[in-house]
């Protein structure tokens, strides 16, 4: 399990029912999307396919991906996950248990039998392999459309503008409220500065993280850190450090072991998480009474779509 900025609440929070409704629309678009596009590239890749034959390369068209809507419960706390358990924190730090799967696991029959075509190629015919395809291989560029540019020459459209619809029933409300999300969810203060309203701006998130802090500057950790990203960060400022620093700057591996560890134990002597989540929790209230007219709107648009859609 990869390591998560988030971790689920305990109870559900005001703002679920519209952060599911803004996940609802947009996987309703890219399902509509998806079967509007699926045609064309079936077309595209059998041109791709012929082309490549003429080239003298084998290439097996690929089905069209559907597109992955973000999941969105409404019931995350913006804090770091950690395992339930000290010995979990211990062998996994802010990650879970590897996972077995990769990315083959999501590959196409097509993609595996194009890549194992490709890899029992000379490193030449790699090479042209690539050119005649998409038109580069590193950075080399042909000098000739490539068979993609080709297929979608010749067919007089692309996958991605094959779905044509009037979206501003949703666009509207939704790209208004997430601006809105944006100033709620501020985590790019500068200088410890947050937007008023914001979570990280609360007064009682400044003290709980600064008690995290002292238990955690008592441990050995973040005693460099400066205090007024420590206060409003807390645990995200040492899930960032543990988890994308090392791949920076090299740090030990055991370090940001360490820091988990340590951020489980002071999470527990402060009980962090249940203290978090009523913060957290009124906050969203607070956020959802200022904003009820555009909440609204998000709802009674959907709503009058959903209806159309069925």
């Amino acid at each position: 399990m990869a390591a998560s900025a988030e971790t689920p609440s305990p109870v559900e929070m005001p703002l679920a029912r519209y952060l599911r409704v803004i996940r609802q629309a947009r996987a309703a678009y890219d399902d509509a999307w998806h079967e509007a596009a699926e045609p064309v590239n079936d077309r595209q890749q059998k041109l791709v396919a012929e082309c490549m034959r003429r080239a003298g390369f084998v290439y097996h068209p690929i089905p069209l991906a559907r597109r992955q809507t973000e999941p969105v419960s409404g019931d995350a706390l913006m804090v770091p996950w950690l395992a339930g358990l000290r010995d979990a924190v211990a062998g996994h730090g802010y990650g879970g248990p590897p996972s077995r799967s990769s990315a083959d696991d999501t590959a196409t029959e097509a993609e595996r039998l194009n890549a194992e075509y490709v890899a029992g190629l000379s490193a030449s015919a790699q090479r042209a392999y690539n050119l005649a395809l998409s038109g580069r291989d590193g950075y080399d560029e042909s000098s000739s459309p490539s068979c993609v540019q080709a297929a979608e020459t010749e067919s007089g459209e692309t996958v991605e503008s094959a779905y044509k619809v009037d979206d501003s029933w949703f666009e509207t409300p939704a790209t208004s409220l997430n601006a809105l999300f944006a100033v709620y969810l501020d985590t790019s203060g500068q200088g410890g500065t947050y937007a008023a309203g914001s979570l990280h701006a609360d007064s009682r998130l400044l003290d709980l993280n600064e008690e995290w802090a002292r238990c955690m500057t008592s441990a050995g950790m973040l005693a460099d850190a400066p205090l007024t990203q420590v206060k409003s960060l807390g645990p995200l400022l040492s899930w960032v450090i543990a988890t994308r620093a090392p791949k920076r700057s090299g740090n030990d591996p055991k370090q940001s072991l360490a820091l988990a560890m340590a951020d489980f134990d002071c999470r527990a002597a402060t009980d962090y998480v249940t203290r978090f989540t009523q913060i957290q929790f009124d906050v969203e209230r607070q956020w959802v009474e200022a904003h009820r007219a555009e909440l609204d709107l998000l709802l009674a648009t959907w709503e009058q779509q959903d209806k159309r859609g069925r």
